[in-house]
């Protein structure tokens, strides 16, 4: 069974998967785009396969969470690859 930590701190917003709370050297308090996909094809995938139909609620924060971070402008360009956890573009 996956056990999932709600965290709400560092302002972070619903269905943001957080790479690491820790801010410290390295800091890792950021949303990577393919790791949150990652960890959520699991959470998917227990929930399509009945597993854990608590699950519906979450992967609803997740879709309009990623939706928000597509709809980031990137100056640049390029794809991005992690972002801030509030949904802003890094400096």
């Amino acid at each position: 069974m996956l056990h999932i930590i709600s965290l709400t701190s560092h302002n972070s917003q619903a269905g943001v998967v957080i790479a690491s709370p820790s801010t410290a050297n390295p800091n890792y308090l950021y949303s990577w785009i393919r790791d949150s996909s990652l960890v959520f094809k699991v959470i998917i995938d227990q929930y399509t396969t009945g597993q854990d139909s608590s699950f519906g609620n979450l992967i609803d924060d997740f879709v309009i969470a990623e939706a928000r971070f597509q709809q980031i402008p990137n100056p640049s360009g390029y794809v991005f690859v992690h972002l801030e956890i509030n949904q802003v573009l890094l400096d």
